[in-house]
């Protein structure tokens, strides 16, 4: 009977379906349907990724402004819902340059990519290629690109991945892509939290991140008082947690370097050299200004002229200007931080500790670190290399960035310079915190997610920016009706 009133004629008009339905059909034999219906459908499309294996593995290519860092993980898949998985990070290497550098030769990214894949295949069970996700997530050095270049680079990946001769791993298009910095942020506190093990229950308040790249910087935390921008909601676990996050783009500390030569060269007239208060004495470069000329930048470190330059960069406006209120850099709006810890990651921890402006809990003392810096870039590039063990490449950076991280701290986001509520982070618990760790997370909750089957009353919580508690119902019966409905209009031709 089911069968019969199922598969009528599509000729039927709708009304002459209703009506023998009703006649037909008792409310018991709807539920039956509509349960079957839903359950095949949902079997068919999740049973691939709910296969229990001993370990799941995912290749992951971070696409970040100087190099790729490819990173593959492995994991078991918890049995319970409320359950974080375990990630191990089994290989990391880096690949440079960035893949941005490859805007003008769109051809080349095969011979960039495919080195990749080749040492992720020796990684990865040979058995496990064909149901391992490979994922290229790309930041501030394709979010700076002009026009529709970032398109063309993802669509130029997309055409690789897909291709099977020259990728084995699972690809589905949306698996290259550029992060927004909101993503980029928001992934970081996953990945820190995870690490201090709060998803676990381990630890029983979440920390706010700060983050910096090579192109862009990222503030992200719960806030204890309501969010009038900027919000994200991370579904983690069972739980929606309810977060501020903001990136600011070109305040990286590659992109603030090219910034402050910039400035410089407007500055520079028809001279062909100019002095870099940014840079340590000895260490020169030369740059080309927007007219093709050679211009020697000649390292002249002075903390006190680089923070000029610097405080141009981070002017907020007038109140009158800000709305909501209040306002970080520009007319950004910032959830007020109260008394949130944070955690500081990647490019704020490097100059940091060469400069030697942390405690022995590896909390951040801002006044040590102004006080340090200006001892640092008055040194000569070989003093400084010698006495903190500094890359030469790198020495130079520790200068503007020593410089930078107190004003960004005190003047845009408004901590206090005696703050005692930032550390300075390296790793957690002896694992590196990298926001890819965090996207990883964020991707297989949600794959979690559309594989599971919806309650009619299923109570989920939720974090609010409060800091409460509470209780919603996740109604399922509009997916279970818009399958019901597909079934019967698209698939009876087929039976």
């Amino acid at each position: 009977m089911i069968q019969h009133w199922l598969c009528m004629p599509l000729k039927d008009s709708w009304m002459s379906r209703r009506r023998h339905f009703s006649q037909s059909m008792s409310h018991t034999q709807l539920h039956t349907l509509i349960f079957v219906t839903f359950m095949c459908l949902f079997v068919r499309c999740c049973t691939s990724s709910a296969t229990p294996l001993d370990y799941k593995y995912s290749v992951f290519m971070d696409g970040g402004s100087t190099s790729t860092k490819l990173r593959v993980y492995k994991w078991q898949t918890p049995s319970s819902r409320d359950d974080i998985p375990h990630f191990t990070q089994i290989s990391v290497s880096r690949h440079t340059p960035g893949i941005s550098e490859y805007s003008d030769n769109l051809t080349a990214i095969a011979s960039y990519i495919r080195p990749m894949i080749h040492e992720s295949m020796e990684l990865v069970p040979k058995d496990l290629h064909k149901i391992t996700p490979i994922y290229f997530m790309a930041t501030a050095g394709l979010r700076v690109l002009k026009g529709q270049m970032s398109l063309k680079i993802i669509r130029q990946l997309n055409m690789f991945l897909e291709n099977s001769e020259n990728n084995p791993f699972l690809f589905r298009r949306g698996q290259a892509q550029v992060l927004s910095g909101e993503e980029e942020a928001v992934f970081a506190w996953i990945a820190v939290n995870y690490l201090r093990g709060f998803f676990h229950k381990q630890e029983n308040t979440s920390v706010g991140v700060l983050e910096m790249g090579g192109g862009s910087t990222q503030i992200v935390f719960v806030p204890k008082t309501p969010i009038y921008a900027n919000k994200f909601i991370a579904h983690i676990g069972s739980t929606y947690y309810h977060t501020y996050a903001h990136s600011y783009l070109n305040f990286g500390q590659a992109y603030l370097i090219e910034r402050v030569q910039d400035h410089l060269l407007q500055q520079s007239g028809t001279n062909d050299s100019v002095l870099d208060p940014c840079r340590l004495r000895g260490d020169n470069t030369t740059v080309s200004d927007e007219n093709g000329r050679s211009i020697v930048m000649i390292g002249n470190g002075n903390a006190e002229s680089c923070r000029e330059i610097l405080e141009d960069f981070l002017n907020k406006q007038p109140p009158s200007d800000c709305s909501p209120k209040p306002c970080s850099i520009g007319t950004t709006y910032q959830s007020p931080l109260g008394d949130t810890i944070f955690y500081a990651v990647s490019a704020f921890v490097y100059p940091t500790n060469q400069i030697n402006s942390t405690d022995a809990d590896e909390r951040l003392n801002m006044d040590l670190m102004i006080k340090n810096t200006k001892t640092y870039c008055e040194m000569t590039i070989d003093e400084a290399v010698e006495v903190t063990g500094a890359n030469p490449k790198y020495a130079s950076n520790n200068c503007i960035s020593g410089v930078f991280i107190p004003l960004l701290l005190k003047n845009a986001y408004g901590f206090p310079q005696n703050t005692t509520s930032i550390y300075m982070k390296k790793k957690i618990n002896n694992k590196s915190p990298d926001w890819s760790l965090g996207a990883l997370i964020y991707q297989s909750e949600q794959k979690r997610d559309e594989c599971e089957v919806p309650s009619l009353t299923a109570p989920t919580t939720t974090i609010t920016n409060s800091g409460s508690l509470k209780l919603s119902l996740t109604n399922g019966m509009t997916a279970i009706f818009a399958v019901f409905i597909f079934h019967l209009y698209f698939l009876c031709p087929l039976l």
